[in-house]
């Protein structure tokens, strides 16, 4: 990503301040996207999702410059917004049509291994491409494969759990309320939420960080192979142990990753002969998040009623992105202040989450 920014004359700063933007965009538009999740079918989600990726794409083939990036980084969002609050929704209420529900770790934890294998293929074939043939070409590739894409969503069965109705404003108060006054819920929707505002600031870091340290364009490829490469990894742990992992325990274990995490960033920055492996020690830090995330998903579904889980999903990413954004607009505090730009997230990281993993230890 950082390449085509590069190719649009801007570089580092814009690229962190933009995803900010990305994910203020998506705050916006989180809820009022669950509302209609609840009320159209989620196929209809999920295939809006996929053209509006498609009209991004157009949009940067035809088009460049700061703007155009920036209007297509809101148009990304929106479109992730709409494909996030109604995935695993979709899954889990066509499971249940077909009484299989308590599967729902194992599918939704296996569609992520190919997605993750597929985009870990993407990031190699990619970089070199874009080496060979030039960003406009790769975003060409793109463009054929969203249409194929679009091709083959247009196969899946319309399946919806509940009959939709429209919520009032107060019944939607109502819901999110609810949401924070449950105990089983409150925390862990807290805490995924940091781990992934967190884990998507390990993930926008690594370009640059390979930046500053100057490696090889080559190795852009091979580094962001590996991180998706260890999401594969990790969900098809989830899809066949998922019922085996105590949800507390990962919890601990995800927390000290993450730590690890920014130690690897700070040895990177004070230099290293070790950067690559501790760029990939990142990776699998942001693997296991992604571990986390779907037991905790799973989870959320079995304890929420139908008729509310877009919402609730809704809100659950909601907590995410608002980390998420916060967290990188804020980079325009730090120009030139990378030491001190780590240090102080770390810092936020350890207060914020440390309470609510605690919580989640002794609780239910």
């Amino acid at each position: 990503m950082l390449l085509f920014y590069k190719a649009n004359g801007l570089w580092a700063g814009e690229f962190f301040f933009f995803q900010g933007i990305f994910y203020l965009t998506a705050i916006l538009t989180e809820l009022p996207i669950g509302f209609m999740a609840d009320f159209f079918s989620r196929k209809s989600m999920l295939m809006t999702s996929v053209f509006l990726l498609l009209f991004n794409l157009l949009l940067w083939y035809f088009f460049e410059g700061y703007f155009i990036v920036l209007l297509g980084e809101i148009v990304l969002a929106i479109s992730k917004v709409f494909l996030d609050t109604s995935n695993s929704t979709y899954l889990y209420e066509y499971l249940v049509s077909k009484g299989k529900e308590k599967n729902m770790s194992g599918y939704f934890g296996g569609i992520n291994f190919y997605l993750s294998l597929s985009t870990s293929i993407a990031m190699i074939l990619g970089t070199y491409l874009y080496m060979k043939i030039g960003i406009k070409n790769v975003i060409l590739a793109e463009i054929v494969a969203i249409l194929i894409c679009i091709f083959l969503l247009s196969f899946l069965p319309r399946v919806d759990a509940v009959k939709k109705q429209g919520k009032s404003f107060k019944e939607i108060i109502y819901v999110i309320r609810s949401l924070f006054q449950d105990e089983r819920l409150k925390f862990y929707v807290l805490f995924s939420g940091i781990l992934m505002a967190t884990s998507l600031f390990f993930a926008t870091s690594l370009q640059p960080l390979m930046v500053l340290v100057n490696l090889p364009v080559a190795v852009f490829g091979f580094v962001s192979f590996a991180n998706h490469f260890t999401r594969a990894l990790t969900v098809s742990i989830a899809a066949k142990f998922s019922s085996r992992i105590n949800i507390k325990v990962l919890a601990v274990v995800v927390y000290l990753f993450f730590v690890g995490g920014f130690l690897a960033i700070f040895k990177i920055l004070s230099g290293s002969k070790m950067d690559i492996l501790l760029l990939i020690f990142l990776c699998f830090a942001i693997g296991v998040q992604l571990l986390f995330l779907i037991i905790h998903v799973s989870r959320l579904n079995s304890l929420i009623q139908s008729e509310n889980r877009a919402l609730f999903n809704s809100v659950n990413s909601f907590i995410a992105r608002l980390m998420s954004a916060i967290m990188l607009l804020s980079t325009v505090f730090f120009v030139d202040k990378t030491h001190l730009f780590y240090a102080t997230y770390f810092v936020a990281f350890v207060i914020i989450s440390t309470p609510l993993l605690l919580k989640i230890r002794s609780g239910k």
